[in-house]
C-alpha cells in the first residue's frame, strides 16, 4: 500500500510539471501585478535617488515582458533589463528571470508586505552575484526596497 501512495505521488508531481496550454497560462504582467511588483521601489521613497538611495522600477512593457530598471540619480539609469518569467520558488519568494546589457540574471526576490530583498541572483554565466542575502565576494548584505506610493518619481 506504501508503494501505491508514493507512485500516485510521483505521478502527481510529474503532472504538475507538465507544461499549461498558452491559453490557461498566466501571463507575466499578471503575475508581477499579482505579487504587487508593479511600480516603483526604494530604501526610501521620500528621499531622491542616489548611490545610497538607489529606484528600482517594475514597468509593463506588454503582456509577456516587463522592464526593469536601476536608478541612482547620478546619471539616472544604472542598469535596464527586461523580465519575461516570473514564477513563486517559496511562499513569499519568487524568481524573475531578467536580460540586461550584461545577458540573463536569475533574481531570487523575497516578499514581505509591501517590501522586497533580493535574497539570490545568479548570471547566465553562472556567476553568483548575490548568495544568501550577501553580495558575493563581500560580506555586504542587500536590504529591503519599500514600495513607493503610485504618484512616486525620484528627483535627481
Amino acid at each position: 500500500m506504501g508503494n501505491t501512495l508514493r507512485i500516485c505521488a510521483v505521478v502527481g508531481a510529474v503532472a504538475n510539471l507538465a507544461p499549461m496550454p498558452r491559453a490557461q497560462a498566466t501571463s507575466v504582467q499578471a503575475m508581477f501585478e499579482n505579487y504587487g511588483l508593479i511600480g516603483a521601489w526604494a530604501f526610501d521613497c521620500r528621499q531622491p535617488a542616489s548611490e545610497q538611495n538607489p529606484y528600482i522600477f517594475y514597468r509593463v512593457v506588454d503582456p509577456e515582458h516587463v522592464a526593469r530598471e536601476t536608478q541612482n540619480g547620478l546619471g539616472g539609469r544604472v542598469l535596464a533589463g527586461i523580465a519575461d518569467f516570473l514564477v513563486e520558488s517559496n511562499p513569499n519568494e519568487v524568481v524573475i528571470l531578467v536580460k540586461t546589457e550584461r545577458g540573463r540574471s536569475n533574481l531570487t526576490v523575497r516578499l514581505e508586505r509591501k517590501r522586497m530583498r533580493t535574497f539570490q541572483s545568479t548570471r547566465d554565466t553562472g556567476e553568483k552575484v548575490i548568495v544568501n542575502g550577501r553580495f558575493a565576494g563581500r560580506e555586504l548584505e542587500t536590504l529591503w526596497y519599500s514600495k513607493c506610493p503610485a504618484d512616486t518619481a525620484p528627483t535627481r
